[in-house]
């Protein structure tokens, strides 16, 4: 029996993967999710000595010299895919608040990000912003097909209704998501996928758009919907009657474009 291609997903922090690694392998079963953790955003990165290109491919690079014991080659790799946290990056100026509360972060509300650091909230705006709205576009980087996708404003926010977490409360709320959804993936595409996709989202292109408007890059949202859609031929049965039949009612409401 051949083996079964893989689909490199890149995240950011290790509670990333302990989230989503087991709900994943259940929804995707044509395919293995493998997961390749950054500890740290490739789109934020002031210190990033490569363009965001250079370390994608650096990360498939690396992941198969860590998986070399597995066996696995480069053309075990169907396409990497790249999730990222919005940040509130697309925001105006205008909702980033001065508050000496915040001496050493970025606090995340739904209306506005707050820090004593405005000015550098401003510069990893432009920078994130900048990255994201580039790799957004990209179909292909270093030969292999690629996708991007996003959680707003964060993971922790998406999964779990909550901003600010430290590590700890971080790994915590993803061992709970990940108990929860494991034996349940149509419960997670309900309650998550489908719950959170912004409505206004007619084409993954748009749902880019959406999330560059206003401040709907520190508001609860994914466009997780189109991974499992622009995918569905490597979807679980049941996974893929769910996400054909939204599609379908969508297109039914004139509310989408095949992409």
């Amino acid at each position: 029996m051949a083996r079964k291609q893989i689909i490199l997903l890149v995240v950011e922090g290790p509670s990333d993967q302990t989230a989503l690694e087991a709900v994943f392998e259940r929804i995707f079963n044509r395919t293995h999710i493998q997961f390749y953790v950054m500890h740290d955003d490739l789109t934020a990165d002031m210190n990033l000595r490569k363009t965001p290109q250079d370390a994608i491919k650096g990360a498939r690079k690396t992941f198969l010299i860590q998986h070399k014991v597995d066996g696995f080659k480069e053309k075990d790799i169907k396409k990497v895919v790249l999730l990222s946290d919005t940040d509130g990056c697309f925001i105006e100026d205008q909702y980033i608040v001065n508050d000496s509360r915040y001496p050493g972060k970025f606090f995340y509300e739904e209306h506005c990000i707050r820090s004593s650091r405005i000015n550098d909230v401003k510069k990893r705006n432009q920078i994130k912003s900048q990255r994201m709205r580039m790799l957004c576009g990209k179909n292909e980087i270093a030969g292999k097909p690629f996708e991007h996708y996003y959680m707003s404003c964060n993971l922790d926010h998406v999964l779990y209704g909550k901003n600010n977490l430290i590590d700890l409360q971080k790994e915590e709320e993803a061992l709970a998501a990940a108990l929860k959804y494991a034996d349940d993936p149509e419960a997670f595409v309900n309650e998550i996928v489908l719950a959170l996709f912004p409505a206004q989202s007619k084409s993954y292109e748009r749902s880019w758009k959406f999330i560059q408007e206003g401040i709907h890059s520190l508001s609860r949202c994914t466009n997780l919907i189109w991974f499992l859609f622009r995918n569905n031929e490597d979807l679980d049965p049941s996974i893929r009657a769910i996400v054909m039949e939204w599609y379908l009612e969508q297109q039914s409401d004139g509310a989408t474009d095949r992409s």
